[in-house]
């Protein structure tokens, strides 16, 4: 069976198992691009979907773009990897002041490793449906660390939040607005962006629903994350964790230009795909995973950098052998699934043989 086949296969096979009503791939081998679909937007079959689907990207958004955008900032010396983030926030004067004194020390490296953890006594969605913006930056500014910045690893929303705030610091634009600026519009994915109404150029009908809200109606072109939601309706703009809405071929066409093509400097590339949270026995690189057992497991003779979403999609490249995947889907259409199982399942399954005999 060739290998076009086989990942067709596995698309069809998910569909028909109702692991999702619809899925959007997109894959680059030396450059030489391909797509594959299967399904539909929703499981009453009314639109077919196609590789300009746009789906909600969900934490890759923590990857592409605020990640990259937190690479730039770096390469015009705008920030650096182990200066207090604190400081920089209080003297930007945004919206959030971080207390206490263990997240003085809170650099961005801890930051873009996941290994600044707040203890909370809930999640974000929480304090977005029982207090809006203000309480989330409340719990922020105040919520003790879990352990000393660096010394544990933990995949969370606040570190990412952060990101953008300082971002949007020292480069003195909204988040959205870097993002448009200084990755989209350079890439030329012109399906991509933060605010769907803002998309003029594509229709409003192919963004697929992400999913049903308490009251029955589709989620379509509003962030899923109930804290990134609240975020952009209280007037504040995109934040760094979540609300990236995207096509598979845009999101290929990001990871080519910024690491293929013309990409950004061989140190913060390398970053990227380094353990650098090794010392404390976990995996993953700058801003990235690395080789997750649960989404990508591992190939042999590729370093598989990658980002998961909670809508089941994924992208994931290795740059030795020059191969990127990006998947989009709507996985928790029309409920929230109980656990990832399952789309994990096709994750690896289109990640083996994407990435096979490379």
């Amino acid at each position: 069976m060739s290998s076009t086949h086989h990942i067709q296969e596995i698309l069809d096979q998910a569909v028909e198992q109702k692991v999702f009503p619809g899925i959007s791939i997109a894959i680059s081998r030396q450059g030489d691009t391909q797509t594959f679909v299967s399904g539909y937007h929703t499981y009453k079959k009314n639109t077919l979907v196609t590789s300009d689907t746009i789906y909600d990207a969900a934490s890759v958004t923590k990857s592409i773009p605020t990640a990259l955008l937190a690479s730039i900032a770096l390469s015009e010396n705008k920030l650096e990897l182990d200066t207090p983030v604190a400081e920089i926030l209080r003297l930007h004067q945004t919206p959030i002041h971080l207390k206490g004194a263990q997240k003085q020390s809170i650099t961005l490296r801890h930051l873009l490793s996941y290994t600044a953890i707040w203890q909370l006594p809930k999640g974000l969605s929480y304090f977005a449906q029982n207090g809006g913006v203000k309480r989330i930056l409340e719990i922020i500014e105040s919520a003790p660390l879990k352990a000393a910045p660096g010394e544990e690893y933990m995949y969370t929303n606040i570190p990412a939040i952060l990101v953008g705030f300082l971002l949007e610091a020292v480069l003195g634009k909204r988040l959205d607005q870097l993002a448009n600026d200084k990755i989209f519009h350079i890439a030329n994915a012109t399906s991509t962006g933060f605010n769907t109404q803002q998309l003029t150029d594509v229709s409003q009908s192919l963004i697929a629903p992400s999913e049903l809200s308490p009251s029955g109606m589709p989620i379509t072109g509003l962030v899923h994350d109930e804290s990134a939601r609240t975020f952009n309706s209280d007037g504040m703009g995109a934040v760094g964790h979540a609300g990236l809405f995207s096509t598979s071929p845009d999101l290929l066409k990001i990871i080519e230009h910024f690491i293929f093509t013309h990409p950004l400097e061989e140190t913060i590339l390398q970053s990227f795909e380094t353990n650098q949270v090794a010392a404390i026995g976990r995996s993953a690189g700058l801003g990235w995973e690395l080789n997750n057992p649960n989404t990508t497991g591992s190939v042999k003779g590729c370093q598989l950098v990658s980002k998961t979403g909670f809508t089941g999609c994924i992208v994931v490249y290795c740059r030795k052998h020059k191969i990127v995947l990006s998947m989009l889907t709507n996985m928790q259409y029309p409920l929230r699934q109980p656990n990832r199982s399952a789309i994990n399942q096709v994750r690896k399954k289109l990640v083996a043989t994407v990435f096979k005999n490379s």
